[in-house]
């Protein structure tokens, strides 16, 4: 079970985005395709990525009748140096 205070799925995800902004996919191919991580748990697995879009990191858009996520347009920068201060500790919302 994904637990709403770990972040290991969330960084990951966002490391996946600053090596390829422009990737797009469905929860379950980010999970799968970009993580490597079963995609089992779809509910838990959407919860991460609705606090994603919340924070202003992922933007939500449709392709062939499926929701995709993708970076936010104009957070390449942004997040570089988030992921930077976050593994000295520090927490800086885009």
């Amino acid at each position: 079970m994904l637990d709403r205070g770990d972040d290991r799925y969330r960084t990951a995800i966002l490391r996946y985005l600053l090596q390829h902004p422009e990737a797009r996919d469905t929860v379950k191919g980010i999970f799968e395709w970009w993580l490597g991580e079963d995609a089992s748990r779809p509910e838990e697995q959407q919860d991460v990525i609705d606090r994603l879009c919340r924070e202003g990191w992922l933007v939500a858009s449709e392709a062939t009748g499926k929701t995709v996520y993708g970076l936010a347009e104009g957070a390449t920068a942004r997040l570089s140096a988030y992921l930077r201060n976050s593994m000295l500790g520090e927490d800086h919302r885009p």
